[in-house]
């Protein structure tokens, strides 16, 4: 009987609970558990989560499985409502800290009086008060998973007694702010309009409207663009007339988010400005950080690279400071393109492994993809193609579980890049192949060069220079358009493949990553450029052995070693062996398990035997 009322309390029980449940002395508990743990059911321990009170746990859970099995229907749901009021008496004026225990045992006592047909609405509206409870707590501790499952629970009690709509109205509120980023994007949508449907019944116009803007981003993650945009004008429409106000500022952002997503920059920086300026006069935090980040990444995609740097940084500190770990964990995204441009892709990649591993233990389900995406482009940059493709994996089955339909298809090219490198052709079509429409119905400027840039590999990997020439062109092309710091390595890659096609003039147009860059990893890459367009064969391997060491130091190997083969082509064409520098290309790549790159080593190889000539008889 004791066994079977510590499987009630839970794997952890407490002897105070048991006297509880049992109606048992506390000497005779106690003698049962002693013979329970000589058996080796049970094990104490210590210390206890309750002061001054004895706790122990089933040694094993299939253990407590067995014993709570064991126990009739009919008696589990008054054994549950027991434990929850011992835990509440317990806790005393302190019932919140231990709101999901309590809230758990009166949830499965009402699912158990469902099952025996009888309805207790006193018990459903005190477990609805502990399950809200729960959800607020959660939140506050940065449990989203948890937080959202809270909030599932209160909502589905709330549908079940007569709560207040000014109560709902709070409690939509709440979850609908927790859901951004954490559930999927059609959740997010749904719990959206349960709040706007509540602040309407309640005649409460700024919830409405604080709601109406929360529509934005679920709906442009869907590929609903249209409805998205009209949600935000109309948050917008519906706030303005009451004067400046936190869900104002919110809206302002939100819609100034997606006109920067849809590459309507020169729209959305003066309405991120406004957000911004707004909750500062306000002085809400949150906003303020918000806005500031996304004015960040706007101004980089309008070419303003330096003032990006500095609100970057700004929104890194004020992202910290406010304490939201969605907004937190956007922002070690993003905080990725501003360090890495100053730092290079090492120091980037343990900032982003660790805002990984802080999403993750969140349950920031969304911003966990955008961050496993660009720690897998950093280890790319880095030649870590392994590293790099299981992280791409990860951003893929992250984004589609959370069902952002942009991410996913950008995760997708990412990772047939990834693929294509490591020489697997077809595998990474097949993945081209199925980011291809997702992109079309998503257009970004910080995507617009995924495709092309990948195409351009694939033809080079089948020796068709001339189309891959076209492709990496168009590549570059977009790159201008949102910021030659996104993507450099394209560059030399256009400039390379125009002049092993015979066409220096085409090549030269590459040249203007040079002087137009914040970025070291462009700089580096810069010099890789010039060397390549240099004419006189010494002054070009001075420059390309300049590019090598400076991309050897930035950690960016598998570049180095492109670059190593440029040098071998400028020592060919100076008349010296390349031999030494091609063999260290080829045993990088090798290690980068970047296979896609390996014939060049081989053809520059046979370039260097054919100029030396016959061997002497």
């Amino acid at each position: 009987a004791v066994l079977q009322d510590a499987a009630v309390v839970g794997r952890v029980f407490w002897v105070g609970a048991l006297v509880e449940l049992t109606e048992r002395p506390i000497d005779e508990v106690r003698d049962a558990l002693r013979r329970l743990r000589v058996k080796e059911l049970v094990v104490q321990h210590e210390p206890s989560s309750f002061r001054d009170e004895q706790e122990f746990a089933f040694r094993h859970g299939l253990i407590r499985d067995g014993a709570y099995d064991s126990l009739p229907k009919s008696l589990r749901a008054d054994k549950h409502l027991g434990t929850a009021k011992w835990a509440a008496d317990r806790a005393g004026d302190r019932v919140e800290e231990i709101a999901e225990l309590i809230a758990t045992h009166e949830i499965e006592a009402v699912r158990y009086l469902d099952e025996l047909g009888e309805r207790r609405p006193e018990i459903e509206r005190v477990a609805f008060d502990h399950a809200w409870a729960a959800a607020r707590r959660t939140s506050a501790l940065g449990l989203g998973a948890e937080s959202t499952r809270w909030y599932r629970e209160a909502e589905r009690l709330a549908g079940r007694v007569e709560i207040p709509l000014e109560e709902q109205s709070l409690l939509f509120r709440g979850h609908a702010a927790e859901s951004r980023g954490r559930d999927t994007v059609t959740e997010t949508e749904r719990v959206a309009r349960r709040a706007i449907e509540t602040f309407s019944a309640v005649g409460e116009d700024r919830g409405r409207g604080w709601a109406t803007g929360g529509l934005v981003l679920p709906l442009m993650q869907q590929s609903r663009h249209e409805e998205a945009e009209a949600a935000g004008r109309a948050a917008i429409q519906i706030l303005e007339p009451s004067g400046e106000s936190v869900e104002l500022a919110d809206a302002v952002h939100r819609l100034g988010w997606f006109l920067w997503r849809r590459g309507r920059g020169r729209e959305a920086e003066p309405l991120l400005r406004r957000a911004i300026d707004m909750a500062g006069r306000l002085d809400n935090l949150l906003v303020r950080a918000e806005a500031t980040q996304t004015l960040a990444v706007c101004l980089w995609s309008l070419g303003k690279s330096g003032d990006a740097h500095e609100l970057m940084e700004e929104a890194f500190r004020l992202a910290k400071e406010a304490g939201n770990n969605q907004n937190l964990m956007r922002a070690y995204n993003n905080i990725a393109s501003a360090r890495s441009a100053s730092l290079g892709p090492l120091a980037t990649a343990e900032v982003m492994r660790e805002g990984l591993e802080l999403a993750m233990r969140s349950g920031t389900i969304a911003d966990g993809g955008w961050i496993a995406g660009t720690l897998g482009d950093t280890e790319q940059q880095l030649g870590r193609l392994a590293e790099a493709e299981e992280n791409q994996q990860l951003a893929v089955r992250l984004a589609q579980r959370v069902g952002d339909e942009p991410l996913t298809g950008q995760r997708l090219a990412s990772l047939a890049t990834v693929v294509v490198m490591r020489g697997r052709i077809e595998e990474a079509v097949a993945l081209r192949d199925q980011a291809a429409p997702i992109l079309a119905a998503n257009p970004e400027p910080q995507a617009a060069a995924f495709l092309p840039f990948f195409d351009g590999y694939v033809a080079l990997a089948r020796r068709d220079l001339a189309a891959a020439a076209v492709l990496f062109a168009k590549a570059t092309d977009a790159i201008r358009i949102s910021g030659a710091d996104a993507t450099p390595e394209v560059f030399p890659e256009t400039a390379r493949t125009f002049l092993l096609l015979g066409d220096q003039g085409r090549a030269s147009t590459y040249r203007d990553l040079d002087g137009s860059t914040n970025s070291v990893q462009s700089a580096a890459l810069a010099k890789n450029v010039a060397g390549l367009l240099e004419p006189d064969p010494p002054r070009a391997s001075d420059l390309l052995k300049s590019a090598i060491a400076e991309l050897e130091r930035l950690g960016m190997r598998m570049f180095a070693a492109r670059a190593m083969v440029d040098l071998g082509r400028a020592m060919v064409r100076a008349g010296q062996d390349p031999h030494d520098v091609l063999d260290r290309a080829r045993q990088i790549l090798i290690e980068c398990d970047a296979g896609l790159f390996l014939v060049e080593v081989d053809e520059v190889t046979a370039d260097s035997a054919r100029s030396a000539g016959p061997a002497p008889a």
